[in-house]
């Protein structure tokens, strides 16, 4: 009896669903290591001269300086070995379906309780006090009112 017929309230929750999709696509340019073919060319000079070798990749200069009895030479690289190979990389991240719960305001009601509340439960306490008292006056048998 103390604790009373009441309805219990849910909070409304309004749920939302949310699609996330990330795409992305990245370019990168960058100098990769290729597979060079090898060749061989091989040239004899009867006459101390210029021995000049080229190949598809390289070109090499060689002399003999014969003031100071040396063997010189140089090599250059062409400059299409230095190939330069972009390639793309398509990423797509698809995450899952989120869920996220937004709660919904709800009106808390106050009660307000007036002033002389405290005087009947008082009021309402003794009363069942002198209630319980005559009847447990009936069951042992004392007289109420005397006469």
């Amino acid at each position: 009896m103390l604790i009373g017929c009441r309805t219990l309230k849910e909070i409304p929750v309004e749920t939302k669903i949310v699609y996330e999709y990330r795409d992305s696509t990245i370019i990168k340019d960058s100098v990769r290591a290729i597979d060079l073919p090898v060749e061989r060319i091989k040239d004899i000079k009867p006459i101390y001269d210029t021995l000049e070798l080229e190949t598809s990749l390289a070109a090499s200069k060689t002399w003999l300086d014969t003031t100071f009895h040396m063997l010189r030479g140089e090599i250059h690289n062409k400059p299409q070995a230095n190939i330069s190979t972009p390639y793309e990389e398509h990423i797509v991240y698809r995450d899952s379906i989120v869920t996220k719960e937004v709660p919904v305001e709800v009106e808390v009601v106050k009660t307000v309780h007036p002033k002389y509340e405290k005087w009947l439960w008082g009021y309402l306490i003794l009363s069942l006090l002198a209630i319980a008292g005559c009847i447990f006056a009936k069951i042992k048998g004392f007289p109420l009112i005397v006469k």
